[in-house]
């Protein structure tokens, strides 16, 4: 294996020059000398060792990314985690950097704060990207090491009780708890606070349009007539991100929205709140329990006092979208004729069932070159906040709400639907 020292010889230098040419520090060196050095390194294809680099103060060109694992789940096992360290690695490479991949979780449990920032310090990574749903006692340990840090998905540190009263919290114009008011139009449609309030911690943040995403999935929703709609989601761990969306979903179906429980006779509609896991099995079991009481509330017919059954759900992500449709089709429901279902993320693998889950895009390869370009261009620090838009991806799960069936006359039975009959001899 070609040493440092072979390219010494080589170049006719001593081999602090050649440490010197390969660490940057060539402004100790005439020009002339760094292009020997550097005609020596190509001949003998020589690769300065990474980790000695690091050791040795220079730049290591490492970029961690510090990414949660939920409970005894698997590590990545999300759809969105996976699909962003695939994109941060492409957006590394095209900077001339490497990811490395750090776990808050090991082999006997979850790693001390002290401990990832020593590991990091070691290594002298050039910057870290914090994913979403790291403990906050972390980050003030990962500031510790004074190189740029951003945070994926942050609110600056907010959470709630519980996402209803996360997302029905003040008016349609009041920012979030945690998030700087008024933010500039950067010049890819982001939106761009070069300073955030002192009370947010600062720092770099990268986050989509959470808002924005439920609002569009609540007027397009509202639109086709539902006011019957379950959210589904992990709405009881306090999550900003999914209180964002529910939050917006409420406000734009405005006067159709209300909390369920109200009854059949309540003016305008209701939003059920069904809080599970975020999982394709998790969303098959709620998908399955919507359609069974779907189907047990529509035999009973609306004089027998149940609330009216859901004809919408909104998914906090794409898996669990996916799951909904299954669940429900399994209660022998129609999707999207009887039950309309909505996603949240834009995952490739939801155009490929049928028919194609219609849902809100968020732009996950951007989310990860913004990171990434942050890290490079920002100074340890700095603040910056870029919010990401979010698109409207059509599909085939989302159609007008069923018209309600008229009552039966008393003391005649409804005549059955083929459809019913159908259903039956399915279960």
């Amino acid at each position: 294996m070609t040493t440092l020292r072979d390219v010494a010889a080589l170049a006719g230098v001593s081999a602090m020059t050649v440490s010197n040419v390969v660490n940057g520090r060539e402004d100790k060196v005439s020009e002339s000398t760094a292009e020997r050095v550097r005609a020596a390194i190509d001949e003998l294809g020589y690769v300065p060792n990474a980790q000695a680099r690091a050791l040795a103060g220079a730049s290591s060109r490492l970029i961690a990314l510090v990414y949660p694992v939920p409970g005894d789940g698997p590590a990545l096992g999300g759809g969105h985690a996976s699909v962003f360290v695939g994109a941060c690695e492409r957006a590394c490479q095209e900077v001339d950097h490497t990811l490395m991949l750090c776990s808050t979780r090991g082999a006997d449990g979850p790693v001390r704060p002290e401990e990832l920032r020593d590991r990091l310090r070691a290594w002298n990574v050039a910057g870290v990207i914090v994913l979403g749903g790291v403990p906050p006692s972390l980050r003030p340990r990962l500031a510790e090491l004074e190189v740029p840090l951003v945070l994926i998905d942050d609110y600056g540190g907010e959470t709630t009780d519980d996402a209803e009263g996360a997302g029905g919290a003040g008016g349609a114009d009041e920012p979030a708890r945690g998030q700087a008011p008024g933010p500039d139009r950067g010049a890819e449609g982001a939106e761009l606070s070069a300073d955030l309030r002192a009370e947010d911690g600062g720092g770099l943040r990268v986050n989509i349009d959470d808002l924005g995403g439920g609002r569009q999935a609540g007027e397009r929703i509202a639109g086709l007539g539902h006011r019957a709609v379950a959210v589904v989601g992990p709405l009881g761990v306090g999550s900003p991100v999914v209180a964002a969306r529910l939050r917006g979903l409420r406000e734009a179906m405005g006067a159709v929205a209300r909390p369920a429980g109200q009854g059949p006779g309540a003016p305008g509609g209701l939003i059920e709140l069904i809080d599970v896991p975020d999982g394709f099995e998790e969303g098959v079991r709620a998908g399955q329990e919507l359609g069974d009481r779907a189907v047990a509330a529509r035999a009973a017919g609306a004089e027998s006092g149940h609330e009216p059954p859901v004809t919408a759900v909104f998914a906090t992500s794409d898996v669990l979208a996916l799951g909904v449709v299954a669940g429900l089709r399994r209660a022998g429901l129609e999707v999207p004729r009887e039950v309309s279902v909505v996603g949240f993320d834009g995952f490739e693998v939801s155009t490929y069932c049928d028919p194609p889950l219609t849902t809100v895009c968020q732009p996950i390869g951007d989310k990860a070159a913004r990171a990434v370009g942050l890290l490079v261009d920002q100074g340890a620090g700095r603040s910056a906040r870029v919010v990401l838009p979010v698109s409207w991806r059509e599909g085939g799960t989302l159609a007008p709400a069923p018209q309600p069936q008229p009552s039966p006359e008393p003391g005649r039975r409804a005549a059955r639907s083929p459809q019913s009959d159908g259903r039956q001899a399915r279960r």
